[in-house]
């Protein structure tokens, strides 16, 4: 008898420990995930934070990291994307689950109310925290937010028409991963160098480093040092010939710079519409139908205008590479996109409530376009839903192969703190509306996991084109079969290609892929 409880004790000690261990490495994962989130943040990379953040959540095994990573998601969604219906939702959800944080909820619910000019709903909000939390630790805040509140409340809104074409704050100094660059050199027939508006040199070719994090310039082979300047804006008449190390542009507009950690964060001031000249050459093909192209550029201008509004506090508003849009510069601009970005001037898709919408948009869809909530868990951007596009499924890029050795997989997962084993079998679990593959599970010699598959399988993964595929086994290689080609959201450029061809015009166009939206003439 004393043998069998012997037994019995050795095997429950084994599942026990079993059992935590997992739990360990599943808080590992969320953990990892959560760190990865915060430096894709600091990339600018937001989309695939929200990602990051998800798998986050749904792999801790611990409420501080639950409501830790809702809270930075929530951040993300009202300031660097502008949605902020997004994250009173998520304050909602921590407010009703967890109990701890119900008053750091409630109270950044009614803050993020009051900044996005809900009075009304911020006066409730912040009235329901004073009677549950009397004492509570933002209840000074709360007071002087209720009176200003009040006062805001029948205040008439304006109107969204502007009286000026926006300009943009362009970073275009991005190498790589980096925000900064060591030196740069700018060439103009007439170029006048600005601090605070007053003119301090002017010439036709400068270079620039950054000494002792002070700007120095060379020029005419003499050596200028600044001291106590932050900041230089160097404009001229005709476009400015940018030169690194990696780059050689031509840029219309003014160029900042402005000395940062030893090295120079270059930012380009060009308006939105001469903005828009260097981006859709470089986001969609010249030849392409007159309507598709139409298509493309009013998609661009909405999305450059939302970033402006949601980054403000920003020192720039938009990256020039696929973190944002493709901005080539001058050499880029042909007549016929100049023409019709004249042609368009100004106008912006917007929700019924007049707002700019999020307009997302994708090389191919695959066939299918994809469901915003079931990739980026966007609940209230109604006009993202999934639907069958036929004309992306004939188009290019809309079908792909690619093949991953079992080796490759298992130290990607290794790396992430998933160590499983040998890779007996990867299958999906979960899929979308759209038939893309939400979550996958990968059986291993000692274990099997469950994961959201698009940070894992995309991106900084397994760099799949989509998460729209089918997966088989051959030897040690996944053959992985799918379609599309980016996340699949919003208006699909290839499907917008086809649609041109066929003789639909730019409404038709973009109302199929951004559903019941209007347009409005802004400037």
């Amino acid at each position: 008898m004393k043998r069998y409880f012997n037994i019995l004790f050795f095997f429950s000690f084994v599942l026990v420990y079993s059992a935590s261990n997992a739990e360990f490495d599943k808080e590992k994962f969320a953990i990892w995930n959560l760190n990865y989130a915060s430096f894709l943040v600091d990339e600018g990379r937001y989309l695939e934070a929200i990602e990051a953040y998800d798998s986050a959540i749904d792999s801790s095994v611990k409420d501080k990291t639950i409501y830790n990573s809702l809270l930075q998601k929530a951040v993300v969604f009202s300031i660097y994307l502008n949605l902020p219906d997004e994250a009173l939702l998520i304050y909602d959800r921590i407010y009703n689950e967890f109990s701890q944080m119900a008053e750091t909820a409630l109270y950044q619910k009614a803050l993020l109310l009051f900044e996005s000019s809900y009075y009304k709903q911020s006066i409730k909000i912040m009235q329901k925290y004073q009677q549950q939390f009397p004492n509570g630790k933002f209840i000074f805040h709360v007071e002087v937010l209720l009176n200003q509140a009040e006062n805001y409340s029948n205040k008439k809104t304006k109107s969204k028409r502007l009286d000026t074409e926006p300009i943009l704050r362009i970073l275009i100094s991005k190498n790589g991963k980096h925000k900064q660059i060591k030196n740069v050199k700018l060439i103009a027939p007439t170029m006048k160098i600005n601090h605070r508006d007053t003119p301090i040199l002017t010439g036709n070719t400068f270079e620039f480093y950054n000494k002792n994090n002070r700007i120095t310039i060379c020029h005419n082979k003499k050596t200028i040092h600044l001291d106590s300047i932050e900041e230089l804006f160097i404009e001229s008449n005709h476009p400015i010939i940018f030169i690194t190390k990696k780059k050689h542009r031509m840029y219309r507009g003014k160029i900042c710079l402005k000395p940062i950690k030893g090295k120079l964060q270059v930012i380009n001031y060009v308006l939105i519409e001469q903005y828009l000249r260097s981006v859709v050459p470089c986001e969609s093909i010249s030849s392409w139908p007159k309507e598709t192209l139409k298509a493309q550029i009013i998609a661009a201008r909405t999305y450059a205008y939302k970033k402006l509004l949601s980054r403000r506090e920003w020192d720039f508003d938009l990256y020039d590479d696929t973190w944002d849009q493709v901005y080539g510069g001058v050499e880029k601009e042909t007549n016929k996109i100049n023409k019709i970005i004249q042609e368009t001037r100004g106008i912006i898709i917007i929700t019924k409530k007049m707002k700019p919408i999020q307009a997302f948009y994708t090389s191919n869809n695959g066939g299918f376009c994809a469901d915003v909530n079931a990739i980026f868990g966007l609940k209230n951007l109604f006009y993202l839903k999934a639907k069958p596009d036929y004309d992306s499924s004939k188009a290019n890029l809309a079908n792909w192969t690619r093949i991953r050795s079992t080796k490759e997989i298992e130290e990607l997962l290794s790396r992430r703190h998933l160590a499983i084993g040998s890779i007996k079998r990867i299958y999906p679990t979960q899929k979308g509306p759209s038939g893309r593959v939400l979550k996958i599970k990968i059986v291993g010699e000692s274990k099997e996991i469950e994961i959201k598959s698009k940070p894992f399988l995309t991106g900084g993964g397994l760099k799949l084109p989509e998460i729209l595929f089918n997966v088989t086994k051959k030897n040690d290689k996944y053959i992985f079969q799918g379609h599309g080609f980016g996340h699949g959201v919003g208006y699909s450029q290839w499907g917008g290609y086809i649609m041109g061809r066929k003789g639909k015009n730019w409404k038709e166009i973009l109302s199929f892929y951004y559903t019941n939206t209007n347009f409005a003439t802004f400037w």
